[in-house]
């Protein structure tokens, strides 16, 4: 049985019509924009009050000043919580908020209204330990990369392995500094599949993630402490039972999914 949580990913979807209740807004200012892929780009927050988090969770963001039409819209922090006093979401388009499209057209010096952390159910930190298995689809891949970049700086020794899905290399965020940490890490793995689209010259794995892609994984791993998935709602369902059919324990596996416009739901096994 799979039972929804709290989460939510990179692409502004709201959360399954409730609003969140918690943490006040604060007025918060965007430091820096880079740009990841042609369509999505990562905002650098610095909140007026900054606040703590764990790897995993998310905020709710909205304009300074507000449109009737624009309200808040939850995004998943991609950095790790050890940055001082900033973090940053990642920000897909197209989106499913006028939210998302306000933040792309964003500058270095905006102004914008944020309210965090959520989401307690999805998080990893050190004191968990491992090892653990990301497993991401598209911009699902924003909140397991402050899990990763948490780990790098605090616990590197420890194994893990990303099992990232796109639909095309143009797609894949974060994909220099995927490759470069699993390059320096060799207790790291970092496994791209690539479902429409492949560059010329590509040798690396083309289509869906399965029960064989996800097997090979966890055999390189052996045992797995934590399991963790975010991507799209069909997809997340299907690595969720998937890593079931896998033997993997029900209470080891953390899944957040999109559900699609308008609502925004997580799963756990």
């Amino acid at each position: 049985m799979i039972r929804f949580i709290g989460g939510s990913l990179g692409s502004g979807a709201k959360r399954c019509g409730v609003r969140a209740v918690g943490p006040a807004w604060q007025v918060a200012t965007v430091e820096h924009v880079r740009a990841e892929t042609a369509s999505a780009k990562t905002l650098t927050v610095r909140p007026a009050r900054p606040f703590a988090f764990r790897p995993g969770q998310h905020v709710e963001v909205r304009p300074h000043v507000r449109a009737p039409a624009v309200d808040g819209a939850p995004f998943s922090i991609a950095s790790a919580p050890e940055l001082d006093g900033v973090f940053e979401i990642t920000v897909q388009l197209p989106g499913t908020s006028g939210v998302a499209r306000y933040l792309h057209a964003e500058g270095t010096g905006g102004v914008i209204d944020v309210r965090g952390p959520f989401g307690a159910d999805f998080t990893w930190h050190r004191a968990m330990g491992g090892p653990i298995l990301l497993v991401a689809g598209g911009s699902g891949v924003a909140p397991l990369m402050s899990m990763l970049r948490h780990r790098r700086l605090t616990a590197a020794t420890m194994r893990a392995t990303l099992v990232y899905s796109a639909a095309s290399m143009a797609d894949v965020l974060f994909h220099d500094e995927l490759t470069t940490m699993a390059q320096g890490d060799p207790a790291f793995a970092f496994i791209c599949t690539l479902t429409r689209a492949q560059p010329e010259h590509w040798d690396g794995l083309v289509g869906r993630v399965d029960a064989v892609l996800l097997r090979r994984a966890l055999r390189r791993m052996g045992a797995v402490k934590y399991a963790y998935v975010c991507g799209p709602r069909e997809f997340a369902a299907s690595i969720a039972r998937h890593l079931a059919d896998l033997g993997v324990p029900a209470g080891a596996v953390r899944v957040a999914g999109d559900s699609g416009p308008g609502r925004e739901v997580s799963l756990r096994t």
